[in-house]
């Protein structure tokens, strides 16, 4: 990545793996808004700030250029930002939340995900191809929310892998959990 972008508030359109992203405060993907984010893009947070995506949110890398969702400090911690919380909507059916070949770190300050969705019913949130590591709760927390989680790695986390509560769909397959030295394998669908 060449030059630096703060970014903080409201935010849409694309970013390109032209430049890194350091959020600088809480970022929103407004409902009716979409945030596209290049293969090959670095998002880093600065603080412990949250994405809330009301909107779609499509970051698909690829195998060769993943996407870098992670801390921006210079001694990283599983508690250095707060998560990607997809809310629900009355417009769930017509957007999309995909996350492909991306590496996302450091993240989740709570016990809840370092990917997070409640009540997202008619969406299914899709994890695909990536690595979730370094979370001090779940790297993936959902309730009543649908999720297709495939092909991804998970490891380093503080309470479970993942959360995934009441879905009326879940697709998962073909992921690698590896346990922390300090937890057991511990997972819940339910």
């Amino acid at each position: 990545a060449g030059s630096i972008i703060e970014v903080s508030g409201r935010t849409d359109g694309i970013w390109y793996n032209d430049y890194q992203y350091r959020v600088i405060g809480d970022l929103e993907i407004q409902e009716g808004d979409t945030l596209i984010i290049e293969p090959g893009t670095t998002v880093l947070f600065m603080g412990q700030y949250e994405m809330e995506v009301y909107g779609s949110l499509i970051a698909v890398g690829t195998e060769q250029d993943s996407i870098h969702i992670s801390s921006g400090q210079a001694i990283k911690s599983p508690t250095d930002w707060s998560g990607i919380d997809i809310r629900d909507t009355n417009n769930d059916n017509i957007r999309e939340v995909v996350f492909q070949y991306c590496d996302i770190s450091y993240g989740g300050i709570d016990n809840n995900g370092m990917i997070t969705g409640y009540y997202v019913d008619s969406l299914n949130i899709k994890i695909l191809n990536s690595h979730l590591h370094h979370t001090y709760g779940h790297a993936i927390y959902t309730t009543f929310s649908d999720i297709t989680l495939s092909d991804s790695k998970i490891s380093y986390w503080g309470t479970n892998a993942f959360n995934i509560q009441y879905p009326e769909n879940a697709e998962i397959s073909y992921n690698e959990i590896i346990s922390p030295p300090e937890y057991g394998a511990s997972n819940k669908v339910g």
